[in-house]
């Protein structure tokens, strides 16, 4: 964990040399017209160690993934269980 954690920097400085700017989810920008946008917009990039940074949007999204979450895990325990009966 702590070789992939120390690697992250260089990996994108690598990626950043190429012209392509550093991001986090795996995207470099979210799509236009999207609420991902709406939230990344509203935050403020920072740069650190080559990596860039928007603590809005990481909080907004793993806000939003934790409720979506917790409303299927919800869901799932309020459905009765069908106990082999087919009926």
């Amino acid at each position: 964990m702590i070789a992939i954690t120390l690697s992250l920097p260089a990996g994108y400085n690598i990626i950043i040399s190429h012209g392509v700017p550093s991001f986090y989810f795996y995207s470099i920008l979210p799509e236009p017209g999207t609420p991902l946008e709406t939230f990344y917009n509203w935050g403020t990039n920072y740069y650190v160690l080559g990596l860039t940074i928007n603590p809005i949007y990481n909080l907004l999204v793993l806000s939003i993934a934790t409720a979506i979450m917790l409303s299927i895990y919800t869901i799932y325990n309020i459905i009765p269980k069908n106990k082999g009966l087919n009926r």
